[in-house]
Protein backbone atom coordinates (compact mmCIF):
# COMPACT_ATOMS: atom_id res chain seq x y z
CA UNK A 1 0.00 0.00 0.00
CA UNK A 2 2.73 2.44 0.97
CA UNK A 3 6.19 2.45 -0.54
CA UNK A 4 8.34 3.66 2.34
CA UNK A 5 11.58 2.63 0.65
CA UNK A 6 11.00 4.71 -2.48
CA UNK A 7 11.84 1.91 -4.90
CA UNK A 8 9.50 3.12 -7.66
CA UNK A 9 10.55 5.26 -10.62
CA UNK A 10 8.45 8.24 -9.52
CA UNK A 11 10.09 8.43 -6.10
CA UNK A 12 13.57 8.18 -7.54
CA UNK A 13 13.11 11.49 -9.33
CA UNK A 14 11.51 13.26 -6.37
CA UNK A 15 13.53 14.90 -3.64
CA UNK A 16 11.60 13.47 -0.68
CA UNK A 17 8.74 11.37 0.58
CA UNK A 18 6.13 14.12 0.23
CA UNK A 19 4.25 14.62 -2.98
CA UNK A 20 4.65 17.85 -4.88
CA UNK A 21 0.87 18.29 -4.46
CA UNK A 22 1.05 18.36 -0.66
CA UNK A 23 0.17 22.07 -0.77
CA UNK A 24 -3.34 21.07 -1.95
CA UNK A 25 -3.91 19.50 1.47
CA UNK A 26 -3.23 22.82 3.22
CA UNK A 27 -5.26 24.81 0.68
CA UNK A 28 -8.28 22.60 1.44
CA UNK A 29 -7.72 21.82 5.13
CA UNK A 30 -7.19 25.35 6.46
CA UNK A 31 -10.30 26.97 4.93
CA UNK A 32 -12.47 23.98 5.86
CA UNK A 33 -11.18 24.08 9.43
CA UNK A 34 -11.92 27.79 9.67
CA UNK A 35 -15.37 27.24 8.17
CA UNK A 36 -16.21 24.53 10.71
CA UNK A 37 -14.96 26.69 13.58
CA UNK A 38 -17.02 29.65 12.36
CA UNK A 39 -20.14 27.49 11.96
CA UNK A 40 -19.70 26.00 15.44
CA UNK A 41 -19.18 29.42 17.02
CA UNK A 42 -22.26 30.81 15.26
CA UNK A 43 -24.36 27.87 16.45
CA UNK A 44 -22.99 28.27 19.99
CA UNK A 45 -23.86 31.99 20.18
CA UNK A 46 -27.32 31.39 18.67
CA UNK A 47 -28.22 28.52 21.01
CA UNK A 48 -26.79 30.29 24.06
CA UNK A 49 -28.85 33.42 23.42
CA UNK A 50 -32.03 31.36 23.01
CA UNK A 51 -31.23 29.39 26.16
CA UNK A 52 -30.72 32.61 28.13
CA UNK A 53 -33.99 34.00 26.78
CA UNK A 54 -35.86 30.82 27.77
CA UNK A 55 -34.36 30.88 31.27
CA UNK A 56 -35.34 34.53 31.72
CA UNK A 57 -38.90 33.78 30.60
CA UNK A 58 -39.09 30.80 32.96
CA UNK A 59 -37.82 32.84 35.88
CA UNK A 60 -40.35 35.60 35.15
CA UNK A 61 -43.12 32.98 35.18
CA UNK A 62 -41.86 31.62 38.48
CA UNK A 63 -41.79 35.11 39.98
CA UNK A 64 -45.32 35.85 38.70
CA UNK A 65 -46.61 32.60 40.19
CA UNK A 66 -44.89 33.32 43.47
CA UNK A 67 -46.42 36.81 43.63
CA UNK A 68 -49.84 35.48 42.67
CA UNK A 69 -49.80 32.73 45.28
CA UNK A 70 -48.11 34.71 48.04
CA UNK A 71 -48.95 33.25 51.40
CA UNK A 72 -50.52 30.15 49.86
CA UNK A 73 -49.03 27.01 48.47
CA UNK A 74 -48.01 27.72 44.88
CA UNK A 75 -47.14 25.16 42.24
CA UNK A 76 -43.49 26.10 42.59
CA UNK A 77 -43.50 25.62 46.35
CA UNK A 78 -45.26 22.26 45.97
CA UNK A 79 -42.78 21.19 43.32
CA UNK A 80 -39.80 22.18 45.48
CA UNK A 81 -41.32 20.41 48.49
CA UNK A 82 -41.91 17.26 46.46
CA UNK A 83 -38.35 17.37 45.08
CA UNK A 84 -36.92 17.67 48.61
CA UNK A 85 -39.06 14.74 49.79
CA UNK A 86 -37.89 12.58 46.86
CA UNK A 87 -34.28 13.54 47.53
CA UNK A 88 -34.64 12.62 51.21
CA UNK A 89 -36.26 9.30 50.26
CA UNK A 90 -33.37 8.47 47.91
CA UNK A 91 -30.80 8.87 50.69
Amino acid sequence: MFDWQGSGDASASSSGMISKYFWVYWVVAIPLTLLVMLAWRSWWVYSNSHFDKDIRAFMEDVEKNAEHDRGGSSKVKNHLKKAKEEEAADM
